[in-house]
């Protein structure tokens, strides 16, 4: 978390200016403009309509913007804290396509971390599965490992269970396997440790490159769709006056 809070910290602030950046261009830079183009009767193409509607919206409705924004976050932030809407955001997070692998990834380092700790200091597996459940955060994933609770206490295998899911890929799974037929299953966790210590690192340092070139990306054509929206009529307005 902390490497990813420090990682962030320059494409917020592009996203930060640049958000300043149009609204600068909405709220003051518009409205000159919308009494020029009105004069002289100049047509305005889509893109400058939809500015000038966004550009209308936020300095004639701006207090019911700014209730709408206000009432979102609280509502989403109740919806998150229900243990339904926990759920869901939870499988929501998993379902993105870079941010669920992502956090798959670090959920299973996080299980096998406390499992292997905690069976290496004696634990029973079922009593360590209900341990380690709660260090996943993440609801979807308890759901999993209660499960997965469930199927061990029949009798069954740990890992028969994780073939069935998406929890761990099939080598990790045949890994654990091999530790329980084998009896060394304490040394198979902690390999697989080792591993996912590399996936979550490498899944971090891929997230943080998308985020920011994601973060530039959107950047760059917002701050490009305004520029057209108000050039095209100039251009427009050039003609005519040359017409003249």
């Amino acid at each position: 978390k902390n490497r990813i809070s420090a990682a962030m910290t320059y494409p917020m602030c592009v996203a930060v200016i640049g958000a300043g950046l149009i609204s600068y261009i909405l709220g003051y830079i518009m409205p000159q403009f919308v009494e020029i183009f009105s004069k002289e009767k100049v047509s305005l193409p889509l893109p400058t309509i939809i500015l000038l509607t966004l550009s209308k919206l936020i300095t004639g409705y701006w207090w019911l913007v700014l209730i709408l924004i206000i009432s979102s976050i609280i509502g989403f932030r109740y919806f998150a804290s229900t243990d339904f809407g926990r759920l869901f955001m939870d499988r929501l997070k998993l379902s993105f396509p870079i941010v669920g692998s992502v956090t798959r990834k670090i959920c299973a380092k996080r299980f096998i971390d406390g499992l292997h700790l905690l069976y290496v200091s004696g634990f029973p597996l079922l009593g360590a599965l209900n341990i380690v459940k709660s260090m996943l955060d993440n609801k979807h994933l308890e759901k999993t490992i209660d499960a997965l609770w469930v199927h061990i206490s029949t009798g069954k295998d740990f890992a028969s269970y994780l073939w069935l899911g998406d929890f761990f890929p099939a080598d990790v799974v045949a890994m654990i396997r091999s530790g329980e037929e084998s009896g060394t299953l304490e040394k198979m966790l902690e390999k697989i440790s080792e591993i996912f210590h590399d996936e979550v690192n490498n899944a971090i340092d891929g997230l943080i490159s998308a985020f920011e070139i994601g973060i530039i990306i959107l950047m760059g054509i917002l701050v490009g769709f305004a520029a057209m929206a108000i050039l095209f009529p100039i251009f427009s307005l050039s003609k005519i006056a040359g017409g003249h």
